[in-house]
């Protein structure tokens, strides 16, 4: 059965995971969740195909029933170049674990990021 997690004023709120590439929109969508006109502290977002998410930050806001995970990206530029792909991923999902068990996180709700190719009129 799962248990229901709370906010830091105590709301019942729902868990979700941001995962994705870096620059996909992760920390810019999970700020449009959980704004609530101008009180609330968002994720450092950046404008390109450089990490500005250097590890998992959890936020949530008393207007929005939402607590948001915001983790690096998927083959992070911030990371070491000496260090594989696949070395980088299996870190950040010990990052991803390491934040649901300390935080009591339960995951209703994982969304994965694919950054768009396309041009930027046909979004």
């Amino acid at each position: 059965m799962f248990e229901n997690s709370t906010n830091d004023d105590g709301y019942e709120c729902v868990d979700i995971l941001l995962l994705g590439k870096t620059g996909s929109g992760k920390s810019t969508t999970g700020n449009k969740l959980l704004d609530d006109g101008g009180q609330y502290e968002g994720f450092e977002a950046g404008d390109s195909l450089r990490s500005a998410t250097k590890r998992i930050f959890v936020r949530s806001s008393t207007v929005t029933p939402f607590r948001v995970f915001d983790a690096p990206g998927f083959a992070d530029s911030s990371f070491d170049p000496q260090i594989t792909a696949f070395q980088r991923n299996v870190d950040l999902m010990r990052q991803v674990f390491e934040a649901q068990s300390e935080l009591k996180a339960n995951f209703r709700l994982i969304l994965y990021f694919l950054p768009w190719r396309g041009p930027p009129d046909r979004m």
